[in-house]
């Protein structure tokens, strides 16, 4: 998909757009591995986990892009809260459209929906050691 987000020159900057592209590398992992695992046990979860967990990967991509810029200049402009609210818009509709006309494993929707929250948790646990580390004993 790309890099969501431009290098930047802050410090503190460099260290917010890290810790994005570092979560959205580890989303990709575990959304891989929730697909294999998952198809491993059942194909209509498996195949839901593959559609939802690719929406919540794009999702956090879209979040980044349109959040980005708001986080760098610390103020919302339009365009990027007119994104967001349409990206949550479009997660919304996509959950009834799959669930409602593909009829697709809510267990398997969840799931994929959720791909996202390990990579989270991965990373706050990775800042809260290296926070650990640099703290004089």
């Amino acid at each position: 998909m790309g890099d969501p987000l431009p290098t930047t020159t802050g410090e503190e900057e460099a260290v917010d757009t890290s810790s994005i592209r570092r979560i959205a590398r580890v989303n990709v992992i575990v959304y891989a591995i929730a697909v294999a695992l998952s198809f491993m046990f059942d194909k209509s979860i498996g195949s839901a986990v593959a559609v939802s967990g690719a929406i919540a990967v794009a999702s956090f991509w879209v979040s980044a892009v349109s959040l980005g810029p708001v986080f760098r200049k610390r103020r919302m402009g339009f365009w990027p809260g007119a994104i967001y609210w349409f990206k949550y818009t479009f997660l919304i509709a996509s959950v009834g459209v799959l669930i409602l006309v593909f009829e697709m494993n809510a267990i398997g929707l969840v799931i994929g929906f959720s791909v996202i929250l390990p990579s989270i948790v991965f990373e706050a646990v990775r800042k809260s050691s290296d926070i650990r580390e640099d703290t004089p004993q």
